[in-house]
C-alpha cells in the first residue's frame, strides 16, 4: 500500500502544482503576497517532497514487488506437502514420515515470521527496511516446518525443517555436483555456528544419506542442528532437526527414522 499512497499523493500534489503555476504565470501574479499563492507554493513543496521520497524508496518498492512474486512460488512449494493422520506426506518429492505426537506443521505465514525474526537476531540493531523482507536463496525451497508449539510458546520452539535444494542451481552457483559436495557446502558456516560433527555416510530408509551436526550458542544455551541430506530426483533434500533439550532431540531423531520413500 505504501507505494500506492506515495504515488497518489505525488500525482495529486503534482496536478495541483501545475494548475497553480499555469494560472499565476498567465496572470503574472506568481510572486504576489496572497493566501492563494502561499497555499500554491505549499502544494508545490509537498509535490517535490513526495517525488524525492518516491525516488529514494524506489529500490525498496521494487524489491518488495519482486518478493511478492517469489513468495507465490515459495508458498506453492510449501503447499506440496500435507498432514494425514499425524504423518507428513509429500507426493511431489516422494517421501513421508511420522510426526512427533502433539507436534504440528506450521503455516507458511509462521515460517515467514520466523525468517524475519532470524534476521533481527543476526543483524541486531542494524536494521534497514529491506531486512524486514524474509530472506530467500535461489534454488532452495522450504517444504515443511514441523514445530512442537503452535501457536509458538516463548522463544524456544524445537523444529524439523525440510528444504529442497535444486541440483542444477546448486551446480551452477556453488559447484555442487553430488551429495558429498552438497554436505560439504553445508559445513561452510560462520559464527555463532560451528560444525560439531563433520559429514558422515549413513542410510536413511534404505537410501544413501549423509548426516552432520551444526551447533550455535545463544544466551548460554547450545542449539543443536542435526542435518540429514539425501537425493530425490532433481533435488538434494535436507532435514534439519533443531533443539536444545535432549528429549526434543530424541523425538526428532525418532521422527527422521520413520521416513519412507515413494519415488
Amino acid at each position: 500500500m505504501t507505494p500506492v499512497i506515495l504515488t497518489t499523493f505525488c500525482v495529486l500534489t503534482g496536478i495541483a502544482s501545475v494548475l497553480f503555476l499555469v494560472k499565476n504565470i498567465k496572470s503574472k501574479s506568481l510572486f504576489s503576497a496572497s493566501s492563494e499563492n502561499l497555499a500554491g507554493f505549499f502544494c508545490l513543496s509537498a509535490f517535490l517532497f513526495y517525488t524525492a521520497l518516491s525516488i529514494h524508496s524506489a529500490p525498496t518498492f521494487v524489491q518488495l514487488a519482486s518478493n511478492v512474486q517469489i513468495e507465490k512460488a515459495r508458498s506453492g512449494a510449501y503447499q506440496t506437502g500435507r498432514v494425514l493422520d499425524g504423518r507428513y506426506v509429500n507426493d511431489s518429492y516422494g517421501f513421508n514420515f511420522q510426526m512427533p505426537a502433539g507436534w504440528s506443521k506450521a503455516s507458511w505465514s509462521t515460517v515467514e515470521r520466523k525468517k524475519v525474526r532470524a534476521t533481527y537476531s543476526l543483524w541486531g540493531k542494524s536494521i534497514s527496511p529491506t531486512d524486514l523482507i524474509p530472506k530467500h536463496v535461489d534454488g532452495i525451497d522450504t517444504l515443511a516446518a514441523i514445530l512442537k508449539y503452535l501457536p509458538e510458546n516463548g522463544s524456544y520452539n524445537p523444529s524439523l525443517v525440510i528444504n529442497a535444494n535444486d541440483k542444477q542451481l546448486m551446480l551452477e552457483k556453488y559447484g555442487v555436483s553430488n551429495l558429498v559436495s552438497f554436505a560439504e557446502m553445508l559445513t561452510k558456516v560462520s559464527p555463532p555456528f560451528a560444525v560439531d560433527q563433520p559429514p558422515i555416510s549413513t542410510t536413511l530408509a534404505g537410501r544413501k544419506a549423509i548426516s552432520l551436526k551444526i551447533i550455535s550458542v545463544r544466551s548460554g544455551s547450545i542449539i543443536s542442528q542435526k542435518i540429514f541430506a539425501f537425493e530425490a530426483d532433481n533435488s538434494y533434500l535436507e532435514f534439519v532437526a533443531s533443539s536444545i533439550d535432549d528429549g526434543d532431540a530424541s523425538n526428532l531423531l525418532a521422527c527422521v527414522d520413520t521416513i519412507k520413500f515413494t519415488k
